[in-house]
């Protein structure tokens, strides 16, 4: 089994680290670079949700137990973010059409579906870097 299913540590490390040094943006300065960031920054974390969302369905299949890894990872991501609520929606809505189109794509844990995995966990770690390198400057 990947290591992806059974030790999501760095992304969930990431995720955590995205959460603790994320801050409302709406709160900044409105210039424009702050505006071209904000909507970078908002694009990567729907992008991240809907990745949390096809590794949701994954994980059950390989792992072959019932858990709620990546659904607590995006619960959690949501609660401290605290997003505006147009955004939490189509976080959550980008969250579960992940899950829905690995669903529709992926029946049992074969080859396909693990390699698949592993190249979203690296995109979800990209992207949480990405996140908290921006955050962070």
């Amino acid at each position: 089994m990947s290591g992806i299913f059974m030790a999501p540590t760095r992304l969930k490390s990431g995720l955590l680290a995205l959460a603790l040094l994320a801050t409302p943006l709406t709160a900044q300065a409105q210039e424009p670079e702050a505006e071209k960031s904000k909507g970078n920054y908002q694009a990567q974390m729907v992008e991240l949700a809907e990745i949390l969302g096809h590794l949701h369905h994954l994980r059950p299949l390989c792992v072959q137990r019932e858990d709620q890894v990546w659904r607590n990872q995006m619960t959690e991501l949501i609660q401290l973010e605290n997003p505006p609520r147009e955004r939490r929606n189509e976080m959550i809505k980008q969250f579960n059409a992940g899950f829905e189109a690995a669903q529709s794509q992926y029946r049992s844990c074969n080859q396909a579906a693990q390699l698949r995995a592993r190249a979203l966990a690296q995109t979800g770690e990209r992207l949480t870097a990405n996140l908290v390198g921006n955050i962070a400057l």
